[in-house]
């Protein structure tokens, strides 16, 4: 009998059920089982991460830019003050050696507080 899609989606979720409750030892015995070594699997994690790094960041930088610039239309600026206050936040991004204290400074000039932790909810805040 041959399975359907519902069968097959079934059994392949039961098979990931099983690879997430083993431990890390058991994962990569059973890895190893198939030719596949500790250098591999730490080189494929290498690889992974820096793509998903580079991935994240290009998405980042594409969603920031395009945000601040539907803002600065929304607030009536002309396409040539865009283009050029875009080109001077991305000089300032190409030159920024240590974020800590760009932020700093920004509190220090003006009080606003810069927080993107995963659970804050207010990211930008100014302190009286």
């Amino acid at each position: 009998m041959s399975m359907n899609r519902a069968m097959r989606r079934k059994q392949v979720r039961t098979q990931m059920q099983e690879w997430s409750r083993a431990n890390e030892s058991e994962r990569v015995r059973r890895l190893t089982q198939n030719g596949i070594t500790q250098k591999d699997l730490a080189d494929w994690h290498k690889k992974g991460y820096e793509e998903g790094y580079l991935f994240a960041s290009t998405n980042f930088f594409k969603q920031m830019y395009a945000a601040i610039t539907k803002e600065l239309l929304d607030q009536g600026n002309s396409r040539d003050e865009i283009v050029l206050f875009l080109h001077a936040v991305d000089r300032r991004f190409s030159v920024i050696f240590d974020a800590d204290d760009e932020i700093d400074e920004i509190y220090d000039q003006i009080g606003v507080r810069i927080n993107v932790a995963k659970d804050n909810f207010d990211r930008i805040s100014e302190v009286l």
